[in-house]
C-alpha cells in the first residue's frame, strides 16, 4: 500500500458499485478499490498516443507531472504549518494572560483578606 496524502479538494465526489451476475451469497465477498488522483489518475498512454512522444520523454513528463504535485503539497504543508503556528501563538499568548489575571485575583483576594481580618480583630479588641 503507498503512501497516504491528504488533498482538500471542493466538489461532489461520486462513486459507483455494483455486483455483476447472480450472486446469491454475498457474505463471500470481496472489494477491491483503487483509489487514484492527481498525477497517478492520468492516463499516460492515452497522452503519449496525443503528443507522439514515448520513452525518455513521457518519463520526463511523468516526472514533471510528481515534482508539481510534490511542490503543491509542501505549499500546502507551508500553509498549514504557518497556520498552526498562528494558533499556538494565540493560545500562547491567552495562558499568559490567563495566569496573570489569576496571579492578580489571588494577591487582591489575599490582602483583602488580611484587611478583614485586621479589622475583625480589632474590633474584638484582641489586638
Amino acid at each position: 500500500m503507498g503512501s497516504l496524502h491528504h488533498y482538500h479538494r471542493d466538489g461532489n465526489y461520486l462513486a459507483c458499485f455494483w455486483i455483476g451476475g447472480q450472486h446469491q451469497e454475498a457474505a463471500g465477498l470481496t472489494i477491491g478499490l483503487d483509489w487514484k488522483m492527481g498525477v497517478a489518475a492520468k492516463d499516460w498512454d492515452s497522452v503519449a498516443k496525443k503528443d507522439k512522444i514515448e520513452g525518455v520523454e513521457l518519463e520526463l513528463r511523468k516526472l514533471e507531472g510528481s515534482v508539481e504535485a510534490i511542490r503543491k503539497n509542501l505549499i500546502y504543508l507551508k500553509n498549514r504549518e504557518a497556520e498552526m503556528r498562528e494558533v499556538s501563538e494565540n493560545t500562547n499568548a491567552r495562558v499568559a494572560w490567563f495566569s496573570l489575571m489569576s496571579l492578580g485575583v489571588c494577591i487582591l483576594v489575599s490582602v483583602l483578606q488580611v484587611a478583614y481580618l485586621q479589622l475583625f480583630f480589632h474590633k474584638r479588641k484582641l489586638i
